[in-house]
C-alpha cells in the first residue's frame, strides 16, 4: 500500500513485526535508532538557503498571539457582552472607545479573558447584570 512518491503508510507495522518488537519501548528504540535515520536519510535535503530566518519576537506577547480572538460591540452603558458574561468597561481607562465601537475579546490558552481595542487591553472586570423577574422585583 505504498503511494505519495515511496512515502510508507504500513511500512512501520511490517518492519516492527519482520524485527519481532511487540511492546512500545522497544518500538521507540526501534524508531529512533533504526528506522527514523534510515527515512531521514533517504528523504531529508539541505535547506536551499542556510540562513537563519527567524526574526526576534521583539515586544510581542505570545499569550495574545496564541488565543481565540472574538469581536464584540460596546454597549451604551460601556458593557461587553460576551458568552452570557458582561464587562464593565472602567472609565479609568487611557483610552475608552464610544458605544457602538468593535472591541476584541481575548480568550487565551490559559482560559484567561482580556479585552482590547485598538490592540491596548482595557480594564473590564466583569459584572453580574440584575434581571427583573415578572412581579416587578429584582432577583439575583
Amino acid at each position: 500500500m505504498e503511494r505519495n512518491h515511496a512515502l510508507d503508510h504500513d511500512r512501520l507495522v511490517k518492519e516492527l513485526r519482520l524485527a519481532g518488537i511487540s511492546t512500545i519501548v522497544e518500538a521507540n528504540k526501534f524508531l529512533n535508532e533504526t528506522y527514523l535515520p534510515k527515512m531521514n536519510g533517504k528523504f531529508s535535503r539541505p535547506a536551499a538557503d542556510a540562513a537563519d530566518a527567524h526574526i526576534p519576537l521583539g515586544n510581542g506577547n505570545l499569550s495574545d498571539i496564541f488565543c481565540r480572538e472574538y469581536e464584540r460591540t460596546v454597549g451604551s452603558d460601556y458593557v461587553v457582552r460576551f458568552e452570557s458574561r458582561h464587562f464593565q468597561i472602567l472609565k479609568a481607562n487611557k483610552n475608552l472607545p464610544r458605544p457602538k465601537d468593535k472591541v476584541t475579546v481575548l480568550i487565551r490558552l490559559d482560559d484567561s479573558f482580556c479585552i482590547q481595542w485598538k490592540k491596548n487591553s482595557l480594564l473590564a472586570p466583569e459584572i453580574e447584570i440584575q434581571k427583573n423577574d415578572r412581579s416587578g422585583n429584582n432577583a439575583a
